[in-house]
């Protein structure tokens, strides 16, 4: 495997010829993904989620050439060796400084291997406060580039809804002191609009339900009042049967 460096690809957005071709590479040349990120520039990590979003594995880490991958010296590299603790009342040594593309690109291998906060801050000497607003403001600029929310979830490894959260707030956020997480705390409902969704769709299916409940017991309402009237005129069959037999028995 070549050296972090190497892999210069990582922003760029996956074509559907790439894909294709990710495709053959593995389930007909069965090439491992580092085999696969020295052909495309993309770390081993990014091959296999492009390989799961492909649906080509189950579970990245079951790709084949993972352990390879997670022994290596890149895969430290990305990850990197925990720092020691500091003096909390002293500011990290890179607070404050401006982001340049090779740390930009750390913080997105980061983000691929779903590396916890306070390692990434320990890794940049940034606050985490700093991580989650920079996290932000590099997806509103791929966003502002042109980059649908696929591309960028492919770039960052955040879900769908995460992406669509920062994209519709980021004006807002950027006016607001750092939030203790990179989503802020808001209800559910609001956090996730897809719930809300299907919340207000499974309303309307219960209440379509108790809809027909109702049409359902007033039919069998109706078919009770129906059936005893049946059986009164059944009941009065019988006795005009009764009557005419007796009265034909006395001729």
């Amino acid at each position: 495997m070549n050296p972090l460096e190497y892999y210069n690809r990582q922003k760029v957005s996956w074509e559907e010829s790439e894909l294709q071709q990710l495709r053959t590479e593995y389930v007909i040349n069965e090439m491992t993904i580092s085999q696969m990120g020295d052909i495309h520039r993309r770390t081993p990590g990014s091959i296999s989620y492009a390989l799961k979003r492909l649906d080509i594995i189950t579970n990245n880490v079951i790709a084949r050439g993972y352990s390879e991958y997670k022994n290596s010296n890149l895969y430290k590299e990305i990850v990197g060796t925990p720092r020691a603790k500091k003096d909390p009342s002293k500011p990290l040594e890179s607070s404050g400084e401006k982001w340049t593309e090779i740390e930009e690109q750390q913080l997105l291998n980061e983000l691929e291997i779903k590396m916890n906060m306070k390692n990434i801050s320990e890794n940049h000497k940034r606050t985490e406060s700093a991580i989650r607003k920079h996290i932000k403001q590099m997806i509103c600029k791929m966003y502002n580039s042109g980059k649908t929310v696929e591309q960028i979830i492919s770039s960052t490894n955040m879900t769908q809804q995460q992406i669509k959260f920062i994209i519709r707030n980021i004006s807002n956020d950027e006016k607001e002191e750092p939030s203790p997480s990179l989503i802020k705390i808001k209800p559910v409902l609001e956090l996730v609009p897809p719930l809300q969704t299907e919340f207000n769709m499974l309303k309307t299916e219960v209440g379509q339900i108790r809809s027909e409940l109702t049409e359902i017991k007033t039919e069998i309402k109706t078919f009770g009042k129906e059936f005893g009237s049946l059986k009164k005129m059944i009941q009065q069959m019988m006795i005009m049967m009764k009557t005419i037999y007796e009265f034909e028995t006395d001729q």
